[in-house]
């Protein structure tokens, strides 16, 4: 038997199963029921095994688990630039509140973390400390999604630029 004769038949095997697998997976009229009760429904769709609430139980735990550690990240980082920055932040402005420093603090901040969120979190915490006044602090966050959008421009341009010169 040759190569060709061989992938011929391997070839008509599989359209065999997939025409197999067309009218088997198919739903009729007949599947479907008429009337379900709730409680059938409950059966079909909440009703486990053990170890599949094991799994359950278990994945619930680590995305809270993980999102706890995230948000305590967060709060530390919060906490450490109010230490680190929180005075300087507020002197930097002084009385007045001029919105393209804030708006260019925004963008730095962004530009360096490398995330929007950080930066904005950051922010709220300084404005709840009062080192920073929400008018300062709205600015900084526009210009933290100004540096987000400005971010994903730049590596555009950036493999833009490369994809041109090779």
């Amino acid at each position: 038997m040759t190569d060709i004769e061989t992938n011929d038949i391997e070839t008509a095997a599989l359209k065999e199963e997939k025409e197999e697998k067309k009218t088997t997976d198919v739903f009729t009229a007949d599947d479907i029921p008429e009337d379900a009760t709730w409680g059938e429904v409950f059966q079909t769709c909440c009703c486990h095994s053990p170890q599949e609430w094991v799994m359950i139980s278990g994945g619930i735990f680590l995305v809270v688990f993980f999102l706890y550690f995230f948000l305590f990240g967060l709060d530390l980082l919060g906490s450490g630039a109010k230490v680190m920055g929180g005075c300087a932040a507020g002197e930097l402005f002084g009385d007045d509140t001029n919105p393209v420093a804030g708006v260019m603090i925004g963008i730095l901040a962004t530009v360096l973390l490398q995330s929007s969120s950080t930066t904005t979190s950051i922010v709220v915490s300084l404005v709840g400390a009062g080192s920073v006044s929400v008018n300062q602090g709205i600015y900084m966050i526009m210009g933290a999604n100004i540096g987000t959008s400005g971010k994903s421009l730049s590596f555009s341009f950036l493999r833009l630029s490369l994809s041109l010169s090779f």
